[in-house]
C-alpha cells in the first residue's frame, strides 16, 4: 500500500488521505486469510483526482530606490502553487486598493514590477501584489517602496 493508504486488519477497512504528489492511478491487492490459512484476494483500483490547491505567498521585502534610477522587482518567487501546471497571474495595486502610480507597473505574466520614479513620486507607498490561480484563488502579499530624493542640479535659462 502507499504511505497514505491504511488499512484495519480486523475490519479490512481501507482509508487515508492522499495529497498532490499521489494525484493519479493505483492498483491495490487485498488479501484476506482466515484461522485455516485459506486466502482469497481482490484487486482493485483507486483513482486520486486532483483538487485546486490556492497559490500562497511569502513576504516581500521592503525596497528603496533612487528617483530617475530604474526600479525593476521580480516578485514571482514570493508566491507558489503546488498544482502541477497551475499558471499564475499577476496584478498590483496600492495598499489600499488605488492603482499604482504612473511610474510603477506589474508584467501580469513574470510577476517583475518596474519603472523610473521621478521627483515628484519622492516618498514612500505600500504595494499589494496578488496572484491569481486558474481556478480564481488567490495570495496577497504587502510591501514597502521608498524612492528617495536625488539631487538635481541647476538648470540655468536664457536672459534676454
Amino acid at each position: 500500500l502507499p504511505d497514505w493508504l491504511t488499512i484495519d486488519e480486523d475490519t479490512g477497512e481501507l482509508s487515508g488521505t492522499p495529497e498532490n504528489d499521489d494525484v493519479g492511478s493505483i492498483s491495490v491487492t487485498v488479501t484476506a486469510t482466515d484461522e485455516s490459512g485459506e486466502e482469497a484476494s481482490s484487486t482493485f483500483g483507486i483513482q486520486v483526482d486532483n483538487t485546486n490547491d490556492g497559490p500562497t505567498a511569502s513576504a516581500i521585502s521592503d525596497q528603496t530606490t533612487d528617483e530617475d534610477a530604474a526600479f525593476s522587482l521580480d516578485v514571482s518567487g514570493n508566491f507558489d502553487d503546488v498544482d502541477a501546471g497551475d499558471s499564475l497571474t499577476y496584478s498590483a495595486t496600492l495598499e489600499n486598493g488605488d492603482p499604482l502610480p504612473d511610474w510603477l507597473s506589474i508584467d501580469s505574466d513574470t510577476g517583475e514590477l518596474s519603472g523610473t520614479p521621478e521627483n515628484d513620486d519622492v516618498g514612500s507607498i505600500s504595494v499589494t501584489v496578488t496572484v491569481t490561480d486558474e481556478s480564481g484563488e488567490e495570495a496577497s502579499s504587502t510591501f514597502g517602496i521608498q524612492v528617495d530624493n536625488t539631487n538635481d542640479g541647476p538648470t540655468a535659462s536664457a536672459i534676454s
